[in-house]
């Protein structure tokens, strides 16, 4: 049987443009879109991290062979939660596009991470950290610290918060998560989550 014309050419569209069309109109498309040209174009590697299963003994050796393909760039610098800190730009943190990622430690055990991400995925990644945990838990945070709404997840091992809304005025947003011994040592009122200084990798 011939097929028409028209109908040839129709379906020729659909075939060339549909792929097009999902990669820039669509929140998935663009999502993996981005996550190729940071990867493959400006080297930047996505990472996965399961925060429910962190170890707050873990070294930043175990980093290291954990995720052999990230630059770490590790130094001693004191901050509020431990005495040095590994650096790493990466791409993609859990399927979500991402800036960096800084692991804070004390005498050589995680005490906490703060992962930027990228603005456009907030909403997605709150979507999936409900999927994942539950409901979010009102802050334990003070309004000092944390002087916008913020949303916690409690871990058995420790919490994880991101800001409830992002405003791009006020820089990359973050996600932390801070280990259940340190909230131990210091309570979750001491954490202060807004913008610090902690240096580019």
């Amino acid at each position: 049987m011939k097929l028409h014309p028209l109908f040839t050419k129709s379906m020729l569209i659909v075939i060339v443009l549909g792929p097009i069309f999902w990669l820039t109109l669509t929140e998935d498309g663009r999502r993996r879109t981005d996550l190729l040209v940071l990867d493959f174009i400006q080297g930047l590697p996505p990472i996965e991290i399961h925060f429910d299963r962190l170890d707050g003994e873990a070294s930043p050796e175990q980093f290291r062979g954990a995720l052999p393909n990230v630059d770490w760039k590790c130094q001693d610098l004191t901050t509020q939660f431990g005495d040095s800190v590994c650096l790493a730009a990466i791409g993609g943190l859990n399927g979500n596009p991402a800036r960096r990622i800084a692991l804070y430690f004390d005498q050589e055990r995680l005490q906490a991470i703060r992962a930027d991400y990228r603005s456009p995925y907030h909403e997605r990644l709150r979507r999936q950290l409900e999927r994942a945990f539950g409901i979010p838990q009102p802050p334990t945070a003070s309004k000092e610290q944390t002087p916008e709404p913020t949303l916690e997840w409690r871990l058995p091992n420790g919490i994880l918060v991101i800001k409830e809304n992002v405003d791009v005025r006020n820089g990359a947003p973050a996600m932390f998560w801070i280990s259940k011994a340190w909230i131990t040592r210091r309570g979750p009122r001491q954490a202060d989550l807004r913008p610090n200084d902690t240096p580019e990798p």
